[in-house]
C-alpha cells in the first residue's frame, strides 16, 4: 500500500522549553503517515513523535490521542492513551489510527495529541497539538 507522509508544518507552536529561546519543535518531530485507502476496507494511519537532541519522551505523562473522523469514516478507537501506543520509549511515541471509509474521496481526520518531552528528569514541557491529516480513499 502506498504511503505518504503528511508534514505538519502548518502547526503553530507558541510554547518554548525552559527559559531559552529554542522553539519547541527543536525538541521533537511530529509526523503522520496516512495510506491511500480503499472504501469499506480497514486502513491504518500512524501518528509519531520522535524526540530530538538531548530530550526524551516523558513516559509517565498522561499521553493521549483523540481523533474526530468526518461523516462516513469510522475509527476503531477515537481516544487512545499511552497504554494504546504501539511504541512508547525514550525516543519514540507512536499511535496507530485504524479507520474505514464508506465512500471514495479525500477524507480529513482531525484530532488532538497530548504528550511531554524532558531534558533530564526535572525540565519537562507538556504539549497539546491539534493535528489533521487527509486520507485519499479509492
Amino acid at each position: 500500500m502506498l504511503k505518504k507522509t503528511v508534514a505538519l508544518a502548518a502547526l503553530l507552536v507558541t510554547s518554548f522549553v525552559g527559559t531559552g529561546t529554542a522553539p519547541a519543535e527543536s525538541y521533537y518531530t511530529l509526523s503522520i503517515s496516512a495510506p491511500t485507502a480503499k472504501a469499506n476496507a480497514k486502513s491504518v494511519a500512524t501518528v509519531k513523535v520522535t524526540s530530538r537532541g538531548d530530550t526524551h519522551i516523558n513516559k509517565k505523562y498522561p499521553t493521549r490521542l483523540t481523533v474526530s473522523p468526518p461523516e462516513g469514516v469510522a475509527v476503531t478507537k477515537a481516544r487512545q492513551t499511552a497504554t494504546d501506543a504501539v511504541k512508547l520509549n525514550d525516543s519514540t511515541l507512536e499511535f496507530e489510527v485504524a479507520f474505514e471509509a464508506e465512500e471514495p474521496g479525500t477524507k480529513t481526520i482531525k484530532g488532538e495529541l497530548r504528550f511531554a518531552t524532558c531534558k533530564g528528569e526535572e525540565s519537562c514541557q507538556q504539549y497539546t497539538k491539534r493535528i489533521k491529516f487527509d486520507v485519499d480513499v479509492e
